[in-house]
């Protein structure tokens, strides 16, 4: 084992800036096409070796600290792939709401690989973590590279992207959650019959142009669902988001801002709304 005994990570959010669900697979899951982004919204984790079995502690009240919780399977998980017999406690500080779209469960699954690899002192390659992710989550790999990337598959088959320029988000969040399997489950017509695969437009265009990149398809069930998303979305725009988009199956939704005192302006007007958690942050690689 290294001798580092405790290791400590950040575990960012992240925004899709576009989500195209492509078809059903004969599996039950949706294949899709993905740009994720990582922001400076994040948990922050800490992993060391100790006690019996696996122990999670955690400010939240609203996550579940057994084998509910992701990051306590990932570090069981972690702990057979490495033939390792000792007890692991995990601190997890959690700032992304639960049940968001914004990965937070994943990301802080990511992190738990990531560090009881570093203490053990790397018994599990990157490839194999790589797999050891995949099998928790679909979103869990993206959060092991920490960077701007184009997802496919059910979310698992990853390609980096170039830098994103800095960018401001300012997320809001209406205080309850959605079923990321309610919403896949109620896509109907050609999204669940299978469609051919688009071609990705440049990547450019994604940076250059947000505005008119920004998609999800899991609007069309959680918009007429939940009308305040869209009452969100206009709210954003109106305060001069260049575009605004709820972030996976939501509910929460994005403004993204080219200028930070713009964003700043947005949360502030927002931030005192009752019931809403608003937050100010940034893409975590800016160029």
């Amino acid at each position: 084992m290294a001798a580092t005994e405790t290791v400590q990570l950040f575990a960012p959010a992240k925004v899709n800036l576009t989500l195209r669900v492509l078809g059903r697979r004969e599996d039950g899951y949706h294949d899709i096409e993905t740009v994720m982004v990582p922001l400076t919204l994040g948990d922050l984790v800490e992993v060391s070796f100790g006690g019996r079995g696996v122990t999670l502690m955690t400010n939240s009240a609203d996550i579940p600290s057994g084998d509910g919780n992701l990051a306590v399977r990932a570090a069981a998980e972690f702990m057979e792939a490495a033939g390792l017999r000792r007890g692991v406690r995990i601190g997890l500080g959690k700032a992304v709401p639960a049940g968001a779209g914004l990965g937070g469960g994943s990301s802080d699954a990511a992190a738990v690989l990531q560090g009881l690899n570093r203490l053990a002192g790397g018994p599990i390659g990157k490839r194999s973590l790589a797999r050891l992710a995949a099998s928790l989550g679909a979103d869990v790999p993206f959060f092991l590279e920490g960077r701007p990337a184009l997802a496919r598959g059910i979310g698992e088959i990853l390609t980096p992207l170039p830098p994103m320029p800095e960018t401001w988000f300012v997320l809001v969040n209406p205080g309850f959650e959605v079923s990321t399997a309610w919403a896949y489950d109620r896509l109907r017509g050609p999204l669940t019959r299978g469609r051919p695969q688009p071609k990705v437009p440049p990547i450019s265009r994604y940076w250059s142009n947000l505005s008119a990149s920004l998609a999800n398809d899991l609007e069309a069930v959680t918009l007429p669902r939940y009308p305040v998303l869209q009452r969100l979305k206009e709210r954003l725009m109106g305060l001069g988001a260049v575009g605004a988009l709820v972030s996976g199956s939501g509910p929460t939704v994005f403004g993204v801002f080219r200028e930070v005192s713009r964003a700043r302006y947005a949360y502030d007007s927002l931030r005192l709304a009752p019931n809403w958690r608003v937050f100010l942050a940034r893409n975590l690689e800016p160029a």
